[in-house]
């Protein structure tokens, strides 16, 4: 029983550290990832509406492996994007629901 218990405990306490990790490197490639879909944004209003938009500033990286961490997490640029990114998210889900240019009727 109480090796059970200690086994229970030791699986939890595993699982809380393993995904602490997941999420702090989430935290760490979420503006990365929202500058590279900011562009993907760009060249599609490019391409379909002929709005060129200046790229933002290059990121900037830190000296050394915290500065590195720094630099990427106070990227103001980034952030910015993927605040865009969770704004388009509902209007995303949206056009993929309705691909026509009719869509559907919303009750």
């Amino acid at each position: 029983m109480v090796v059970a218990v200690v086994l229970a405990l030791g699986a939890g306490l595993t699982l809380s550290l393993v995904l602490a990790v997941v999420g702090v490197l989430l935290l760490i490639a979420a503006p990365r990832l929202a500058r590279a879909l900011g562009g993907v944004h760009r060249g599609l209003a490019a391409g379909l509406l002929g709005d060129r938009t200046a790229a933002p500033p290059p990121f900037r990286r830190g000296e050394g492996l915290g500065g590195r961490l720094d630099a990427r997490l106070r990227d103001g640029t980034g952030w910015r994007a993927a605040g865009y990114v969770l704004a388009k998210l509902p209007a995303g889900a949206r056009s993929v629901r309705t691909p026509c240019c009719g869509g559907s009727r919303v009750r």
